[in-house]
């Protein structure tokens, strides 16, 4: 099985791609997307309509900087505290991954050794 877990559709404000292009994206490739707009969960009903596999997920802009949760079903708000959004990823079930850590463009979160006991994934 191939995964992109890290996926932004025209749902956030980065992206430019529709559900219909990602969905023929997939059907090409094979791939299978996690879908982590930015602060928003919107796209993932329509793509359930649409028949599109896919793992959620949301890239919440945290208070220090971005956390992707994946398999969650709420949103958890933009500038919610680092700490705070890890326990509510982990509340729901949810996988805490943690994006461009080391990329200085953009905002990563380097995590104490508390908080990077509960993160699942580094990108």
């Amino acid at each position: 099985m191939k995964i992109d877990f890290h996926v932004h559709t025209v749902y956030s404000p980065d992206a430019i791609i529709s559900l219909d292009k990602l969905y023929l994206m997939c059907k090409k490739t094979g791939i299978v997307p996690a879908i982590t707009d930015h602060n928003t969960l919107k796209a993932h009903e329509k793509a359930k309509e649409m028949g599109i596999s896919f793992i959620p997920g949301e890239e919440i802009s945290t208070d220090r900087g971005d956390l992707i949760a994946l398999f969650i079903e709420e949103v958890i708000p933009r500038g919610t505290h680092f700490g705070e959004a890890l326990d509510r990823i982990k509340e729901q079930g949810g996988v805490a991954y943690l994006p461009h850590i080391f990329d200085s463009t953009r905002k990563g979160v380097v995590p104490s050794k508390e908080e990077l006991s509960k993160v699942d994934v580094i990108e």
